[in-house]
């Protein structure tokens, strides 16, 4: 398969229809209106509240505001036990010379360098395989996502240049099937990290109760200068996105209308990490949970992997002090051969890339979240065994100290930062 390099990720894949009578139901494009939430009619909903209510629920379900229901909760569970089981502890040195050269390899540390900030968040690029579809996720199946109107959450936003006009029907609401997509593929692979036992949802700013569109995710749509180039496009957003002085512990989620000018998919912001970063400790807690940071997808990707990646991102993955012998590329991302937040990134360790110790992930779920579920992402204490011991002690995107997801059940240790 002919491989191109693009900034982020694969492919999620599972692509919500819209169904025709949806479709035929479509306003005229939204018009530019600066960086206020939209409106039903200018989402392209019509009629009485009940039928704009029956609209939207032709696209996805709403959120909840207490977690997943068993109904839910059962289905996830289904879906989780048909998976094929990712082997934990494997042995690399049965599975090929290049393996097991390139663990060989990982098994021996060299120097760090403290990055010069650990403060000041910074650009990630990213670039991944992108030539397969990937496998769709179980048919049907959408896990409802945790609504928030205040505290931790994930904002969605729709932006485009000026003088833009919409050629797709019912391009505005397209964030909502991505996040929708987003945290299904969360709660499934959660699931599978802990025998079904926990599920991880994500929260998502809603539309507030007594709101027409109570419990669907709210839009803001952003008109911006027409932009030359990455720079000047990151710059733009900045410019009209709200200010973390105003906007505390927020992921900005920017679906953008065009390709990137760099032909790159995504772009997220982080953490330039220090040593202690990584940890699951006060000082990571702060860091991770109290700041806004945002990540773009440029419109080729809305429908694939790319939402997850950034996501992961800006929740603290890959740590850039994840050491070469767990797959860290020194950079922010991993060197395994299938998973989502992993490739060549051209780090200190990319060389090591691709490390065969995970499968083919043509499975239910495609391309796995942490595929050794011992790096960033793991809905279980682990067992202490081969590689299962890093999570025990350092940051987990989908752990009690991260304060953007909901697990269910909860996490039963302490969280480092209560107040975070």
């Amino acid at each position: 398969m002919n491989r191109r390099r693009c900034f982020v990720l694969a492919t999620l894949s599972v692509v919500v229809a819209l169904t025709p009578g949806a479709l035929a139901r479509a306003a005229e494009p939204v018009e530019p209106n600066g960086g206020r939430l939209v409106t039903p009619a200018e989402l392209g909903f019509s009629g009485t509240r009940a039928e704009i209510r029956s609209q939207a629920a032709e696209i996805l379900p709403p959120g909840t505001w207490h977690g997943p229901d068993d109904e839910v909760l059962a289905a996830v569970r289904r879906a989780a036990e048909q998976a094929p089981r990712f082997q934990l502890e494997p042995d690399p040195f049965s599975l090929g010379s290049k393996a097991a050269a390139a663990f060989r390899r990982a098994t021996s540390e060299g120097p760090r360098k403290e990055p010069a900030s650990a403060r000041e968040p910074e650009i990630v690029p990213d670039e991944l395989d992108h030539g397969g579809s990937g496998i769709p996720m179980p048919s049907g199946l959408q896990v409802p996502y945790e609504c928030r109107t205040s505290g931790h959450r994930i904002k969605l936003f729709y932006a485009y240049p000026v003088g833009y006009q919409s050629s797709e029907p019912w391009e505005a609401l397209k964030p909502w099937t991505s996040i929708s997509r987003a945290n299904t593929k969360f709660a499934l692979e959660s699931a599978l990290t802990s025998s079904e036992d926990r599920m991880t949802t994500l929260y998502v700013d809603c539309f507030p109760p007594g709101h027409t569109l109570a419990g669907y995710p709210t839009v803001t749509q952003l008109k911006i200068p027409p932009p030359h180039t990455t720079s000047e496009l990151w710059h733009s957003l900045n410019v009209w996105l709200p200010s973390p002085e105003n906007q505390q512990a927020i992921r900005n989620l920017v679906f953008y209308v065009a390709s990137d000018p760099d032909d790159k998919a995504g772009y997220a912001q982080t953490f330039n990490h220090s040593s202690n970063a990584g940890l699951r400790s006060r000082e990571a807690a702060s860091r991770w949970n109290q700041s806004t940071l945002s990540a773009v997808i440029f419109q080729p990707y809305w429908t694939h992997h790319t939402v997850v990646h950034e996501l992961l991102h800006t929740f603290g993955a890959v740590n850039d002090w994840t050491p070469k012998s767990l797959g860290g590329s020194g950079v922010g991302h991993c060197t395994f051969a299938w998973d989502v937040m992993c490739y060549a990134d051209g780090g200190p360790y990319a060389d090591l890339f691709p490390n065969w110790l995970c499968p083919n992930a043509n499975t239910p779920f495609s391309v796995p979240l942490d595929c050794l579920k011992s790096i960033y992402f793991r809905s279980d204490h682990g067992d202490g065994g081969y590689f299962d011991s890093w999570l025990d002690g350092h940051w987990n995107t989908i752990g009690a100290e991260n304060r953007f997801v909901k697990s269910t059940p909860p996490w039963d240790y302490s969280v480092p930062c209560d107040s975070c």
